[in-house]
């Protein structure tokens, strides 16, 4: 929800996104309509890679929730600003991507 709200409120145009999402549990058919709305690419992945991840040229955030603690948003989260690790970290994502299956309509 929180994810999907953020998408809902940044300006998008001009930019690529990409979102790999579990194979399962699927995506709701709100959200569904949401990202093919937005012109979002997405992917299945079967194994979590994180429960969050960006990567640029210049910015890592990693970020997973903070599962001792019952507010249903706590999370936590790490941002870097290094040119070098954010090649890696970008290689690694498009990595997994190309070895990730195309979310078809319907199919979730």
């Amino acid at each position: 929800g929180v994810f999907s709200e953020y998408l809902e409120a940044f300006p998008l145009s001009g930019k690529r996104i990409r979102l790999l999402l579990p194979s399962r549990p699927p995506i709701n058919e709100r959200d569904a309509r949401l990202l093919s709305r937005l012109k979002i690419e997405t992917r299945l992945y079967d194994h979590p890679v994180l429960d969050m991840m960006v990567a640029d040229e210049l910015d890592v955030v990693l970020g997973v929730p903070e599962r001792s603690n019952d507010e249903p948003f706590s999370a936590v989260a790490l941002w870097m600003r290094n040119p070098a690790f954010a090649k890696s970290t970008r290689a690694a994502i498009d990595e997994i991507w190309d070895e990730s299956s195309d979310r078809k309509e319907g199919r979730d």
